[in-house]
């Protein structure tokens, strides 16, 4: 499914300056960013700490600031943050 690159790219994806966009709009501050990492978690992947998620996503790290998780599907999910490993809407 995901992990095939013989499959074609999603219609729905969300690139990188669209989750950039989005976390922004969600309150990240930064305009540097240390990390960016599109990953993809299968349904029954252990969690990210207290951050249950699954699918693709982008995990973003601003240079000041929290980790935000932004799904790389739309209607996949919505942006959250993990600080200090809490999970909070952002």
């Amino acid at each position: 499914m995901y992990g095939d690159s013989s499959q074609p790219i999603p219609q729905n994806f969300v690139d990188l300056p669209e989750a950039l966009e989005q976390a922004q709009v969600h309150g990240m501050r930064s305009r540097a960013i240390t990390r960016a990492e599109l990953q993809y978690w299968a349904l029954d992947s252990p969690s990210t700490g207290r951050l249950q998620t699954y699918g693709m996503s982008w995990y973003i790290l601003p240079a000041s600031g929290s980790l935000i998780y932004v799904p790389a599907l739309r209607g996949q999910g919505s942006v959250r943050c993990l600080d200090m490993g809490i999970e909070y809407r952002c």
